[in-house]
């Protein structure tokens, strides 16, 4: 789940705590202890929504279907777990054992969420039937990216034709290869459509301390955060392991500042600063580097599953 993901869900937790603690006071007061928990639940709804629609401008995030789901099951979360918060407050009168009984609830949910969100995603090595879906991936993703960091003009060069002939070539090169340096991995979600991809194998520029590297690593943006560019990264890593490359370089934009967060909190240490002419446009380009890539390999064990 992404960050945006996390601040409405704890923007929507505050609104309920608010609202139901106010409400139930009201209710106490004014209406009775029954009334108090409709009072209370009016309140949550109406504080909950104000609180997450109004600062956290969450209709430009509908615009992605994964943001819809993900607000969706936030919603059933919050509900279920304001409904238990608000049921212990009328049965036990103690707003400690209410708010401990609610958080188990939300938290319990949160979980069999996360759980299933885990076993919706597949990460697997690329075909050549792939080729098309990746295009869309990349071009979307790169675009997305790179919106403020490209000249448009220089942008919209990269097309999905381009990229799809790309793709296509290096798979085919790669299926021919009797001997195998470089792989390519994608991600699906549970409807079998491609999410992400990434590229890797013996570092381009010869470096002497860096064996490694990752070509390309592009995921849509609405499944960032969600542990599958660590894991594309790690099965494309694994298998560099496998034929002895133990240190990794990977490039990005320097004005990426994302992408390059991502790397940072991998451990990747920035070890080369440089400038490249892409598309007719000069960038100044940056690289982390990984002496030791083990840390890499953690991730296999945990949230996706690698086929």
């Amino acid at each position: 789940m992404g960050r945006k993901g996390w601040t409405i869900i704890i923007a929507m937790i505050v609104g309920a705590i608010i609202g139901a603690v106010i409400g139930y006071l009201v209710g106490q007061s004014a209406l009775g202890s029954a009334s108090g928990a409709v009072v209370g639940l009016g309140i949550v709804a109406v504080g909950s929504g104000l609180i997450v629609l109004v600062p956290f401008d969450v209709w430009a995030d509908l615009a992605e279907f994964g943001q819809i789901i993900e607000c969706c099951s936030s919603f059933v979360v919050l509900s279920l777990a304001s409904i238990v918060t608000l049921g212990g407050l009328l049965l036990w009168h103690s707003l400690a054992l209410a708010a401990l009984a609610g958080v188990g609830v939300m938290t319990v949910l949160l979980v069999v969420l996360c759980w299933q969100e885990r076993d919706a995603m597949r990460i697997r090595e690329a075909e050549l039937r792939d080729a098309a879906a990746m295009a869309r991936v990349s071009v979307d993703s790169y675009r997305s990216a790179h919106r403020d960091h490209i000249p448009e003009e220089s942008l919209m060069q990269f097309t999905y034709g381009e990229s799809e002939r790309n793709w296509a070539r290096a798979l085919r090169e790669l299926s021919d290869s009797a001997e195998r340096t470089e792989y390519i991995y994608v991600a699906e979600n549970d409807e079998g459509l491609l999410i992400g991809a990434a590229m890797g194998g013996p570092e381009r520029s010869n470096h002497p301390l860096y064996t490694g590297e990752i070509y390309f690593l592009y995921l849509l943006p609405a499944y960032h955060r969600q542990g599958i560019g660590r894991q594309l990264t790690a099965s494309v890593v694994e298998r560099l392991v496998e034929q002895g490359m133990h240190s990794l370089l990977i490039r990005v934009l320097k004005a990426n500042t994302n992408a390059r967060r991502f790397y940072e909190a991998l451990g990747g240490q920035l070890v080369l600063e440089e400038q490249i002419e892409e598309r007719g446009a000069v960038l100044d380009q940056v690289g982390y580097g990984w002496r030791d890539v083990s840390e890499f390999l953690l991730v296999k064990a945990h949230n996706v599953p690698v086929q």
